[in-house]
């Protein structure tokens, strides 16, 4: 499920200079940050993602598809899905592939430009 309430910000106007065209506005990408920790047989992972918190449901929809992705093989646990400066922060644990984990994130938010977790395979 798509976060339906996420809506790109406003591309960065044109100068005084410059008239508006598509091709001088630039399209501006939701972005994210993601650190892990490998702990033996888990990893930790913190991950903001730089879309619109919208609350519960969009967490919980995040934390489905997580589990259920056929790949992922996350098996989460400790999950915490919070509001951070407007954003929205991860913070859970997993026995899955960090490359699953970032395609099952790509598939949930499509808008954001890369989800870059590093290699943590326990």
């Amino acid at each position: 499920m798509l976060n339906p309430y996420f809506t790109p910000p406003a591309a960065i106007g044109p100068s005084a200079t410059q008239s508006p065209t598509p091709e001088s506005t630039p399209e501006t990408q939701a972005t994210q940050s993601c650190q892990v920790t490998q702990h033996g047989l888990w990893c930790a992972y913190s991950i903001l993602i730089r879309v619109p918190y919208i609350g519960p449901s969009d967490c919980d929809a995040t934390y489905h598809a997580l589990e259920d992705f056929s790949a992922a093989d996350a098996q989460i646990s400790n999950w915490q899905c919070v509001e951070e400066n407007g954003y929205i922060r991860l913070w859970f644990n997993s026995e899955g592939s960090s490359d699953n984990i970032n395609n099952a994130l790509e598939k949930r938010y499509p808008s954001v430009n890369d989800f870059n977790c590093v290699v943590c395979n326990p």
